[in-house]
């Protein structure tokens, strides 16, 4: 809803608008609000007092803990696109670390195509992940010290295959339609340039990407084994190596898995039922 809202003052206020349009916008906000949810069908949900957030809060102490915290360590994941980002973000978030998956604001594009560290997002965040930290973990282990990294990895030839399936209707260039896509855009080619060395898929080049990211992530933690977790998510693991890396109780729900051990699991399922039949 607050990226709709975004994207809607966007479109109405054009950036050559002027002061008085701009001051007559805002005046107007609450009548903006009324009518876009109206319009999106949006019910309101019912007020949420103190008492129950306490009471929420007293439920939930020691099991989730979100957003930024001076006794949590920054948590950086280190791992390719298509290794299981994903689903580590949201394993993550189980545990009660809020990292970023990707992010592709203006404010994290500006500071790292700056060479600027100390980034905003990370005074509401407790990490990022994806390709976002490739380029420069090394001084985001300087920056935010006692860090914890978490290299995500994966049989290379599936990985290759995901990359290709990926890429296929994601192009570095394109038309723009409004500033936030026009970021997006940016970023992706920023990354794509900073990590890969190419805009586009190439099989051959982004094997050797694989194995030298690898081969520098284990040799830069090499004497410090407890700050690097490596996982293989796409093969089925999870929190069992994961929480006791971030000092969490393993929880009992099943880990956030998507992807390539979803697919294999319901092809086993698939040939199991056959073979039944059979």
């Amino acid at each position: 809803m607050a990226k709709h809202a975004v994207d809607y003052a966007r479109e109405k206020m054009p950036l050559d608008s002027s002061p008085d349009e701009v001051h007559e916008f805002i005046e107007a906000l609450p009548e903006h609000a009324d009518a876009e949810i109206r319009r999106l069908g949006v019910q309101e949900k019912p007020e949420f007092s103190r008492e129950e957030l306490k009471r929420w809060l007293e439920e939930n102490r020691g099991r989730v803990n979100y957003g930024s915290s001076a006794d949590k360590p920054k948590i950086f994941g280190l791992g390719l696109s298509r290794t299981g980002t994903r689903s580590l973000t949201a394993g993550l978030q189980v545990l009660g670390f809020d990292c970023s998956h990707y992010p592709i604001d203006e404010d994290t594009y500006t500071e790292l195509s700056n060479a600027q560290y100390d980034l905003t997002l990370l005074k509401y965040h407790d990490g990022l992940t994806d390709i976002t930290t490739i380029p420069c973990y090394k001084q985001l282990d300087k920056q935010y010290p006692g860090s914890k990294f978490i290299l995500t990895v994966r049989d290379k030839e599936g990985w290759l295959g995901s990359c290709a399936r990926h890429y296929f209707n994601r192009p570095a260039f394109k038309l723009t339609e409004g500033p936030g896509q026009e970021v997006h855009m940016n970023m992706r080619r920023f990354l794509r340039a900073a990590v890969y060395g190419c805009y586009n898929f190439d099989r051959h080049r982004f094997s050797d990407v694989y194995d030298d990211h690898v081969r520098a992530v284990m040799d830069y933690f090499k004497d410090r084994p407890g700050d690097l977790l490596v996982i293989d998510i796409c093969s089925g693991e999870g929190f069992e190596k994961l929480a006791p890396f971030l000092d969490r109780p393993v929880p009992t729900e099943v880990f956030p898995h998507k992807g390539a051990v979803l697919s294999r699991r319901m092809k086993e399922e698939a040939e199991k039922k056959a073979a039944a039949v059979a």
